[in-house]
């Protein structure tokens, strides 16, 4: 065994965990956070295990990713942006869980976690099947084009399976919807999906006379927008005792790109009175 790769592996996977963790639970003031120990699960145990099988039966990849200096400008430009988008995510997801702004329901983060782990199986496969997977762009001496496996359904399959794993990850450790009320408004709201609210006289007739304004985060941002006062009270709700949620788990996926384009894109082109 390579002792000098090992210790280089290693260094690097001990100083990946404690980056990540401080990063997660610093900005949430605790430890308890289990959305962020879930996630260094799943993060570092199958990366661990990718590590050991490619230190013994293929050093030379294990090189390869380790190695990231990149030496093209305008990559080192995208990995540095990446790297700043990172950060961000996982300080938001702290802050998220630190001062509640949602809580995404247990289901979805269990369905973001198999996805995550798919992603990552999908992720060794083509490691696998390209042994010049490097993490820098570089043409290495007798570099082949690989045609087969996953990269005969894809071109990019390593991109694709990375689009999968980002767009997971936030949904294993936290929050979308209030976040982006925050960043369009200004405004914390604890539970903008509450569907228990009082109105005043004014906001009651704007939706007599509005009826495409529906009970919902989107809304919460356009009157916020128009320098509506929000307030949240603490109640006990109790369990449903009848009837189903329309929010299964296809719903849920277009009820969360419904409101989230809505918050992002719509709440600008509305007409207000």
């Amino acid at each position: 065994m390579n002792k000098k790769l090992f210790f280089q592996a290693i260094t690097k996977f001990i100083f990946g965990v404690l980056i990540i963790s401080m990063l997660i639970f610093i900005p949430a003031n605790t430890i308890n956070y289990w959305n962020g120990w879930l996630f260094m699960a799943l993060l570092f145990i199958p990366m661990f295990i990718a590590g050991v099988v490619m230190l013994i039966k293929s050093p030379e990849l294990l090189a390869k990713r380790l190695n990231a200096k990149e030496k093209e400008n305008e990559q080192k430009q995208v990995i540095a942006v990446s790297g700043i988008m990172f950060i961000l995510g996982f300080i938001i997801a702290g802050l998220n869980y630190r001062y509640n702004w949602i809580e995404i329901p247990n289901f979805v983060v269990i369905i973001s976690s198999i996805i995550f782990i798919l992603s990552y199986i999908l992720y060794a496969e083509v490691l696998r099947e390209n042994q010049y997977l490097s993490r820098t762009i570089e043409v290495q001496e007798n570099q082949k084009v690989v045609d087969t496996g996953l990269y005969g359904i894809v071109r990019h399959p390593m991109y694709a399976v990375t689009i999968f794993l980002f767009l997971s990850m936030p949904l294993v450790l936290g929050s979308v919807i209030s976040f982006l009320i925050l960043i369009t408004t200004g405004k914390h709201v604890k539970d903008p999906t509450s569907g228990m609210r009082l109105y005043g006289k004014n906001v009651l007739e704007e939706f007599a006379n509005k009826i495409n304004y529906g009970p919902e985060p989107d809304t919460i941002t356009y009157l916020l927008n128009r320098g509506c006062k929000i307030k949240e009270v603490q109640v006990e709700m109790d369990e449903r005792i009848a009837g189903t949620s329309y929010l299964n788990f296809i719903g849920s996926i277009r009820y969360m790109i419904k409101m989230c384009t809505s918050i992002i894109f719509v709440q600008w082109f509305r007409k207000r009175s």
